[in-house]
């Protein structure tokens, strides 16, 4: 009798412990409210802001070449599709150190670990049970990767195409974005270069075309009907909804359950502008849809309320990472690409032109909010001027200037020349530095000069001067204008007719995408596709009529001088010099000139020359 008084007792107390303990887990768990609006103080999760291939117990003595696609699972270990020379998928652990999951040598091979092969990895999805996702761009697949890093390929067979119908034979053109539902048994492809969204059934292994058109183009409407340019991220809502960065109509756009495809509209809460220039390429939802997008170009990240009301929270604007931004007190971003949120509300970017993951926490103010669990509509929210925040007062990382770079980052020891023979000297017609622009004209193009001219002739062959891979989605630009060009990774080239000879012939079918001709036939637009790879010496393009090719060195928006690198048979070793009061007086030749410091020395331009380099000041 006893013994079953002091066993009741104890089955009271172990089943309270149990409700207890269920109870304090499902608040621990439990996802933080979004707060509409909130300003983010910017951290570096990883990455030193060189570029390179280096694992480290502290993360941000790691190294990343190419980070584009990011996730964060429910443990907060956050993983990092990285492309370029890596090729792998990055761990960075909740012990704050930087691994790799998968992936090493360039080419495609399913297994484990390091015996995987990617090329260019781009987004990256996760679902519940902690399984990867990744839209493997340059092989044409989809891959699956476990939690210990077994890589399977989920669909396509590898070759460009857009065929439907079984997995293993599948086709896709180079997809970026990829989403998946909880259970992983729903997975959406931005089949970027097909420009269409593609869903992958894993329960019976099948692929079927959820909506887009055989051509890039805007249109809304009804599956097949509607059309994408250049699609490169989505995620899913938990009812199969979808959100699209339509980053080459620079749109967002929805695909509802029921196949209708609309554009979504929105308005800037603050005074920044939310305008036509607005290109997403990383999108993340919140558990109570709040809507995360990083806009490549201008180097911003914006949250989307339900309501419909646009926040700029981080980047005031594109550069290195230091924090003279926005209202002097934000941190910048250089071409961001992935973005991820975890269950705390905390935003993971992958900076990708600066080498770097990022991690964006709401300042003291809003996380006191949210320790206090207050509760915010969203509409009334998003129009209520009493949430804003007092910009001026948000501290933000202060660090170096960077993306560190240089020649030997790269491995540059002997630079080769643009055009043939590329192994010779060639004039610089152009430095960087150089005033740009007229004075007392209608020209309003003043600046200075970026980059270098190296002088050629109308029609002359520009050739690449690295073995780089492309990393943008769009990558070139200016079709038809003396302002054409395109970039492979740190190297920019202008003033050509990009894949093109002087006759418009495309001059390498395997490279330079043919997507646009008019009723007569002629060519009206191209693409080169992310993952596509330039070996040096390869044909970039002809001359225009600017008669010189600019040359750029560089991330994008954070540029370093050309003339810093070992270019063959090039040595400056002339000292500026600054003419009396700037300028030559009228009536005197040049050889009779006076430099305005005697110690300076002078290398005087011939009349030809100077005429030559007067007709191309509108050039970069």
């Amino acid at each position: 009798m006893t013994k079953r008084l002091l066993l009741a007792p104890t089955l009271l107390l172990l089943v309270s412990a149990s409700i207890a303990l269920f109870i304090f887990y499902r608040l621990r768990d439990k996802p933080t409210p979004t707060v509409v609006g909130w300003r983010a103080v910017v951290t570096t999760l990883a990455g030193d802001g060189s570029p390179g291939l280096q694992d480290a117990p502290a993360a941000t003595q790691a190294r990343l070449q190419n980070p584009f696609g990011i996730a964060v699972d429910a443990r907060g270990n956050v993983y990092v599709a990285d492309a370029g020379e890596s090729n792998r998928l990055r761990k960075i652990g909740v012990d704050n150190s930087v691994t790799t999951l998968a992936g090493g040598v360039e080419g495609f091979a399913d297994g484990a670990g390091a015996s995987a092969s990617f090329n260019t990895p781009s987004g990256i999805a996760i679902d519940a049970r902690g399984n990867l996702y990744v839209a493997d761009t340059a092989n044409n697949r989809i891959r699956k990767v476990t939690p210990e890093g077994m890589v399977s390929t989920l669909a396509g067979d590898g070759t460009t195409g857009a065929r439907d119908g079984a997995a293993h034979m599948a086709q896709f053109n180079a997809p970026v974005g990829v989403a998946v539902d909880a259970r992983g048994e729903r997975v959406y492809v931005a089949d970027t270069y097909n420009d269409r969204i593609r869903l992958i059934t894993t329960t019976d292994g099948q692929v079927v075309t959820l909506a887009g058109g055989n051509a890039p183009g805007y249109m809304d409407g009804a599956g097949g009907s509607a059309l994408f340019d250049t699609p490169c991220a989505l995620v899913a809502t938990p009812d199969g909804e979808l959100f699209i960065a339509d980053t080459g109509n620079r749109r967002l756009r929805k695909l509802s359950k029921d196949g209708q495809v609309s554009t979504l509209n929105f308005t800037s809460a603050d005074n920044v502008p939310f305008d036509e220039a607005f290109a997403p390429v990383g999108l993340a939802l919140t558990h109570d849809n709040f809507l995360y997008i990083t806009e490549r170009e201008r180097g911003r990240v914006w949250q989307i309320a339900p309501g419909g009301r646009a926040h700029l929270i981080a980047g005031g604007g594109f550069g290195d990472t230091g924090g003279n931004g926005h209202d002097d007190n934000d941190a910048r971003f250089n071409q961001p690409a992935g973005i991820a949120v975890d269950k705390t509300g905390a935003l993971y970017v992958a900076d990708s032109a600066n080498y770097l993951v990022r991690k964006l926490t709401a300042t003291e103010s809003m996380a006191a909010m949210n320790n206090a669990e207050v509760k915010v509509d969203a509409i009334q929210s998003a129009n209520s001027p009493d949430n804003s925040v007092n910009n001026s007062q948000l501290p933000v990382e202060q660090t170096e200037v960077l993306p560190r770079l240089s020649a030997e980052a790269f491995g540059i020891k002997s630079l080769p020349w643009p055009l043939d023979p590329q192994d010779r000297w060639h004039e610089v017609a152009a430095t960087m530095g150089e005033v740009r622009g007229s004075y007392d004209t209608d020209d309003s193009r003043h600046h200075l000069h970026s980059g270098i001219d190296i002088f050629g002739t109308y029609g002359q062959t520009v050739r690449a001067v690295l073995d780089e891979k492309v990393e943008s989605p769009l990558t070139n630009w200016g079709y038809g204008s003396l302002n054409e060009g395109l970039r492979i990774g740190v190297m920019v080239y202008v003033h050509l007719r990009v894949g093109r000879s002087e006759r418009d012939e495309l001059i390498d079918k395997a490279r330079f995408t043919p997507v646009g001709r008019d009723r007569e036939g002629k060519l009206t637009r191209l693409r080169i596709k992310r993952g596509t790879r330039f070996r040096t010496g390869d044909a970039l393009g002809t001359i225009n009529r600017m008669y010189h090719v600019h040359m750029n060195f560089g991330a994008p928006n954070a540029e370093a001088n050309p003339l810093g690198l070992p270019l063959v048979g090039f040595t400056d070793k002339v000292a500026p010099v600054i003419e009396r009061d700037g300028l030559a007086r009228r009536g005197t030749p040049p050889n009779s000139r006076r430099a305005t410091t005697s110690s300076a020395s002078s290398r005087l331009i011939t009349t030809a020359t100077k005429r030559r380099r007067d007709a191309m000041w509108r050039s970069g």
